[in-house]
């Protein structure tokens, strides 16, 4: 059999096991899993779950690996060239906010467990924030474009730091009783709100209609104004 062949019977393999895990997680939830039974579902021995799981928690990174890329691909397309910042960057983790608040429990383990990158699915994790961050610096770049943030900001700098927020406010969502969509929508738009008044665009000084001096020129201003007092 062929390298290429082999690769083809291995994802086919991989993908009967995603595909048995996700609906048992769903039906059962994580307390009732059963190694045995997903392997007999995807039609594998349960030495070949053991291969992308070897716990409960390892089969729900497992699972939310795969769905969560789907989901980052889902939101970088409701990203819009003519939105703000604030409201790309809510699109963009829209479809995050609608799966975690359907199955609520499963997706706390998840968070929980792919807080270290370590483990059997280590690769996925990483994967996937790779590609929140690419999108996220894409969204920065749009802002940039349209004038909305100063063209100086370090894009990078500021695409890891709202990445982050992301994160930090959707476990703080996360945390309450029920959350759902639109509360998350509320949680972040305020979070990443308070972040772009921090760095906005100021608007020129004017001293005089028609005339705009920098904050460095009024400084110096106001300062010989003081010596000469």
């Amino acid at each position: 059999m062929s390298a290429k062949a082999t690769k083809t019977v291995q994802d086919l393999k991989r993908l009967r096991i995603f595909n048995a895990a996700r609906e048992m997680l769903a039906n059962q939830g994580i307390d009732q899993v059963q190694f045995d039974e997903i392997a007999s579902g995807a039609g594998v021995t349960s030495l070949d779950i053991e291969a992308y799981a070897s716990n409960p928690s390892d089969l729900v990174v497992f699972v939310f690996n795969q769905k969560m890329g789907e989901l980052i691909e889902e939101g970088s397309l409701r990203i819009n060239e003519e939105a703000s910042l604030v409201d790309n960057l809510v699109e963009f983790s829209a479809p995050i906010l609608r799966e975690f608040s359907k199955e609520v429990n499963i997706s706390r383990v998840y968070l929980r467990s792919n807080f270290f990158s370590k483990g059997l699915n280590t690769e996925g994790l990483d994967r996937n924030r790779r590609r929140k961050l690419e999108v996220i610096r894409h969204i920065v770049n749009i802002s940039q474009e349209r004038g909305e943030i100063d063209r100086n900001i370090n894009v990078d700098l500021l695409a890891m730091h709202l990445l982050l927020l992301q994160s930090a406010s959707i476990r703080r969502w996360m945390s309450h009783t029920s959350p759902d969509p639109s509360s998350g929508v509320e949680v972040l738009s305020s979070v990443f709100m308070g972040q772009v008044a921090a760095i906005r665009k100021p608007p020129p000084i004017r001293n005089r209609p028609g005339a705009s001096v920098s904050r460095r020129q009024v400084s110096a201003r106001q300062l010989r104004a003081t010596r000469s007092r």
